[in-house]
This record gives structure tokens, sequence and C-alpha cells, in this order.
């Protein structure tokens, strides 16, 4: 395997291993930051109503529970419930065949599971908020939204984050694989002028330009053939030469013996 392509594959590897923490990361936190919210946005609306509605007169107006049901039960993932004294039903989005199961989860203070935002109420998890009326503790307005809702919203956001996250490691990886490839390029260069030098064609030997450590290995490989091949001349002109001087001698001595 090539260079450029281990460290392809090892940076793919990790942004993989870093994007699907990340990924699992905001799953876990995305549905209990989201319940926060759910909580927090039931409690402003219904403290707002209250305040709005419920003032120094005991008395529920038609009126506000006209607005009770614009506010709320258009949105058919929150449930209202409204109960007067005596825990007399004032106003309920509830089914009657489930009303019974509420009142008798609230006359227990509700069964809580180990989330003490999450109320279980039947086979149901809620996000709950039991807000008493300013001037009579008894009278109560309670809104509750499926956790059932939530969990499919996180879906749904987890969906879009892992296609994301997808896309953008391929293009990461995609980016990343180009950038490798014009830094290893010059070390597959650097690598077939060596080869020259292994087998002694110092003179054929070109400088490749690099930037950073490769430049100055480029250079030591550049300066050492030139080197080497002013090395190589010198002996073969020695040895020319030698050849010549030893030559005239041999051929005196050699005339003699004729």
């Amino acid at each position: 395997m090539s260079l450029q392509a281990r460290i392809t594959l090892m940076f793919g590897l990790l942004l993989l291993v870093v994007t699907s923490i990340s990924a699992g990361l905001i799953h876990s936190f995305m549905l209990e930051n989201m319940i926060e919210q759910q909580r927090n946005e039931l409690t402003i609306k219904g403290q707002a109503w209250i305040d709005k509605n419920y003032g120094e007169s005991e008395a529920i107006k038609p009126e506000s529970i006209a607005e009770l049901t614009r506010q709320f039960v258009s949105n058919r993932k929150v449930e209202v419930l409204l109960l007067g004294k005596k825990k007399k039903v004032l106003y309920t989005t509830l089914p009657s065949s489930n009303l019974n199961n509420w009142l008798d989860a609230l006359e227990r203070k509700a069964e809580k599971r180990k989330d003490k935002n999450i109320w279980m109420i039947g086979k149901d998890d809620y996000v709950l908020v039991n807000l008493p009326f300013k001037n009579d503790e008894k009278q109560r307005l309670i809104l509750a939204s499926p956790v059932r809702g939530l969990k499919e919203a996180r879906m749904e956001l987890t969906q879009n984050i892992i296609v994301i996250l997808v896309i953008g490691t391929v293009a990461t990886i995609l980016l990343s694989y180009f950038i490798t490839k014009s830094t290893v390029r010059p070390l597959n260069q650097l690598v077939k002028e060596i080869k020259k030098v292994q087998f002694r064609r110092f003179s054929e030997v070109r400088h490749i330009p690099a930037r950073g450590e490769i430049a100055e290995v480029s250079e030591s490989v550049y300066s050492m053939a030139q080197e080497l091949d002013r090395f190589h001349e010198i002996q073969r002109q020695f040895l020319q030469n030698a050849s010549h001087e030893l030559k005239t001698p041999l051929m005196s001595i050699q005339g003699y013996a004729e």
C-alpha cells in the first residue's frame, strides 16, 4: 500500500471515529435538552395564561378557556388538564377513557422515573408541568407533552445530523486525498532520483522542488549526487591517467624482453 493510501486511510478512520463519537454524544444529550426546553416552554406559556386570565377573580371566564384552546389544543402533542376546587375538571383535552388514570396518577403525585423531568402516567411518559393558581393552590393548570413525540423529533434530527456528518466526512476525505497527493508527489519523485544514485547515474539526478523537510532532503540528495558525480569523474580521470602512465614502461619492458 502506498504512502498516500495509508495516510488517507488513517485520516479517514480517525475522522470516522471522531464523527461516530460526536453523533453518539449528540444523540444521547439531545433528548435531555429537548425535555428541558419543552418543560420550560410549557411552564412559561402556562404561567402566562394564568397571570393573564386569572386575576383577583376566582372565576374562569369562557373566553379564557377559548384562549387556552387556541394556545395549546392546536398542538395535539400537548395535553391540557384544568382542575378547579375539589379537583373538578374545568377543561381537558384528555379522552374520558384516560381521564381517571390521570386523576389517579396526580392523586399519587404521579409515579416518577429516575429523570425528575419525566412523569409516567399509565404506560406513557410525559414531560409534565403542574402550575397552581396564584390565589388558590387547589386550582391547577396541568400541561403534558408525551416524550414519544420528542423521541420522534430527536430521531429525525439525528438522521439529518448523520446525513450532514456523512457528507462532511466524504468531502473531507476527498480533500485530504488531494492534499496528501500534493504532499506525497515530491517524495515519489525523490525516490526516483535516489534510484538513479543507486545505479550510479549521478549526472541524471534532478533537483526536486518541495517545501519544508522534504525540500531539505531533496537538496541533500541533489548535493550528494553532484559530489558523487564529481568524485566519480575524478576517479575516472585518475584511472585513465594511471593507465596511460603505466602503459609506457610496460611497453618498454615488453620491447626489451622481445
